[in-house]
């Protein structure tokens, strides 16, 4: 018996495939199923400090931004929770990271596309049908399967980043900061505790260690190997260089790959510094950045690494 055939298979459901499984719920005649291992969703599970919230605010949410009427957006979260007005009152933004995960989990509870507990073991490119054929299996009792889909979207996320010099030592006491929750208890009864890695999870473990540090006594270091520490950046000025129009205006430019089309400019932001992309001719750091070229639609590219740098505390 030949496999099911989908419109579409996603692997992982995280925010970004969530997202699009929620934006494809109310389109009726598109066939989509995303897989993930884990058995419910969880986003940074062991990074759920208290205090802690989301780098935006919460109008970008999974579906509001490409989809303002969507019966998926947090607005109507907070109404299904009765908590529309409180949230109006306390006049805030950016989200509790707890409020964004059970916001999420919320979502994915109300989409049947979503199968967790089933892991992908395998893909392939079948040149005959012209079809992504993915094995699977059931994570709980083994069963195996397979499926067929035309289009694939793979959304698995990254992996935590340690230093080759740690990896070995990964246990009880050398763990990564998305473990952190779960080796807090320990923490609080260690005599020493380093802290590696000068990125926001690092920033927020160290700080909420820095808080319990007069009631457990234990000795607290933070190494890093930048130049300093720096703080977040706001999201803004990466955020504008990739709207929903980027890729229109971006291919509008009349001039040949490798010809200077745009006039010479100045620009800056608040984060970090910029250069004109191979199309456009000179950048400094003296003006406020104006953003495209209303010539040719050339967005700057980054010059150097922003000042909000990955994280890889705790490894």
């Amino acid at each position: 018996m030949s496999p099911p055939v989908h419109d579409l298979l996603g692997v992982g459901i995280g925010p970004f495939n969530l997202s699009l499984a929620a934006l494809l719920d109310p389109v009726g005649d598109l066939d989509a199923v995303f897989f993930d291992q884990a058995e419910a969703f969880a986003w940074h599970p062991g990074l759920l400090l208290e205090g802690a919230t989301t780098q935006v605010p919460f109008l970008a949410d999974l579906v509001t931004l490409a989809d303002p009427t969507s019966r998926h957006s947090f607005l109507e979260y907070l109404r299904a929770h009765d908590r529309l007005y409180r949230f109006y009152l306390r006049e805030r933004f950016h989200l509790p990271r707890r409020e964004y995960d059970h916001y999420c989990r919320w979502v994915a509870g109300r989409l049947p596309t979503c199968r967790f507990g089933t892991r992908v073991e395998g893909l392939r490119w079948l040149d005959g049908p012209g079809l992504f054929e993915a094995e699977l299996t059931e994570v709980a009792s083994g069963r195996a399967s397979r499926r067929r889909a035309r289009n694939l979207v793979i959304g698995v996320g990254t992996t935590p980043a340690v230093p080759g010099a740690l990896a070995g030592a990964l246990g009880k006491d050398v763990f990564h900061a998305a473990e952190f929750l779960e080796h807090r208890e320990r923490l609080r009864q260690a005599a020493a505790v380093t802290v590696v890695g000068s990125g926001q999870s690092g920033a927020e473990v160290f700080l909420e260690l820095l808080r319990e540090q007069p009631g457990c006594g234990y000795r607290l270091d933070w190494l890093t190997r930048s130049a300093g520490f720096f703080p977040m950046s706001t999201p803004g000025s990466g955020w504008s260089t990739s709207p929903p129009t980027t890729p229109a205006t971006s291919t509008a430019c009349p001039a040949p790959p490798g010809t200077a089309c745009c006039p010479p400019r100045t620009c800056s932001t608040r984060a970090s510094t910029w250069r004109p992309s191979p199309r456009s001719t000179s950048c400094s750091t003296s003006a406020p950045w104006p953003g495209p070229s209303p010539r040719c639609g050339c967005w700057p590219t980054p010059r150097s690494a922003p000042l909000s740098r990955p994280a890889a505390a705790g490894g």
